[in-house]
């Protein structure tokens, strides 16, 4: 992967800027896209444009292909199903589990089992997009040499609560997020959990910024595009959960806000890994309709629209689970089947230390997990 280590007017020993891709893309999708969080909660709350229909658009042509981005260098591609055949297939699994438990619900008459998976589903729904954050800013720090033990624990453990404890925060004291709840907590309990975790937060965020401190006195060199990440999607997840709040909107009004920026990051990534795999001389023979699919971006883009045939547009057409004891929602759980499997693959498939080429077709040295 090209690196674009120029640097600031300073001495050059005292500002990295290695980007994954180049500058201009890194600032432009894997920085610049939280905008497009932003304009969403504009058309929103300032223009009043639909949130239903806010949500279909960008469920359309964003977010089903951004499975299907998984899908086309998984799935596709002949050499991966070969090699990773257990993982492949036994994604299926996850179309199962959530269609099981919304049957034990009617079988125990307790709804405590589908509330129990949708409440799951979405907590790993948010974990996924703080995953991915969190692997950006390790790309970074690699790309700059910013690998010091305690900065990496560090900077992880800030990472996790600045974007974790708003989210949780609205799920333990927003009355609306109840409906995800198995059971919703009340009084003192809920009030000494987010007093323990806004005190953690506290003191991680201490331990943080006297670390950075401590790292420009010393001139350590300054990892501008990992902060430039922080900068940016930090005070996104803020801005935009405690806006959900201050408007006393549904939780499902975070989904496009808080996604479409991970969407446009993704694209980027996985087009930059397809287009450089699959355009190789003996690429036909080794990863067969794999290459096909990726021969240029609009084909790669036709087939993530048509894609939505398979999960977007049924998934729209069944609805939100409002009564966890019917067919409805039966059908709704198993349509997140298409999404655990885009999590869970995602989780392993971006390993770049434990996959030379991965490693090759990201033009990466060694990154860690």
């Amino acid at each position: 992967m090209s690196s674009d280590a120029t640097t600031l007017s300073a001495p050059a020993s005292l500002f990295k800027t290695g980007w994954i891709i180049s500058s201009s893309d890194d600032l432009v999708y894997f920085v610049g896209s939280v905008v497009s969080g932003y304009a969403l909660l504009a058309l929103n709350r300032v223009w009043g444009v639909s949130l239903i229909f806010l949500i279909f658009i960008w469920a359309i042509i964003f977010d089903g292909p951004h499975v299907w981005a998984t899908f086309s260098r998984t799935y596709l591609d002949t050499e991966e199903r070969r090699q990773r055949a257990r993982l492949l297939y036994g994604c299926a699994f996850w179309f199962v589990l959530g269609p099981a438990m919304v049957l034990s619900t009617q079988w125990s008459h307790r709804d405590v089992f589908a509330k129990s998976f949708f409440f799951f589903a979405n907590i790993w729904a948010y974990y996924h997009l703080v995953k991915q954050h969190y692997g950006f800013m390790v790309l970074y720090k690699k790309k700059n040499n910013d690998l010091e033990l305690f900065d990496n624990v560090l900077d992880r453990l800030f990472l996790v609560f600045m974007l974790g404890y708003p989210f949780l925060w609205m799920i333990i004291s927003y009355g609306p997020a109840h409906e995800y709840l198995p059971m919703s907590l009340r009084g003192a309990v809920e009030a000494a959990i987010l007093r323990i975790l806004f005190v953690a937060m506290l003191g991680v965020t201490f331990l943080w910024a006297s670390r950075q401190v401590q790292r420009l006195v010393s001139r350590v060199p300054i990892n501008i595009p990992k902060y430039l990440l922080l900068a940016a999607f930090i005070p996104l997840h803020w801005i935009v959960i405690s806006s959900v709040v201050r408007a006393n909107i549904t939780p499902l009004a975070l989904v496009p806000l808080l996604t479409l920026p991970h969407n446009i990051q993704y694209h980027r990534l996985v087009w930059f890994h397809n287009s450089n795999k699959y355009r190789k001389p003996e690429a036909e023979d080794r990863f067969g309709f794999a290459v096909f699919a990726n021969k240029t971006f609009l084909r790669y883009a036709i087939f993530g629209l048509l894609f939505n045939f398979l999960y977007q547009l049924p998934r729209a057409y069944v609805g939100s689970p409002g009564d966890y004891k019917t067919a409805q929602s039966i059908l709704a759980a198993f349509f997140w089947g298409y999404a655990f499997t885009h999590y869970y693959l995602d989780a392993r498939i971006w390993r770049v230390r434990r996959d030379p080429a991965l490693n090759q077709s990201l033009q990466l040295t060694e990154v860690s997990p």
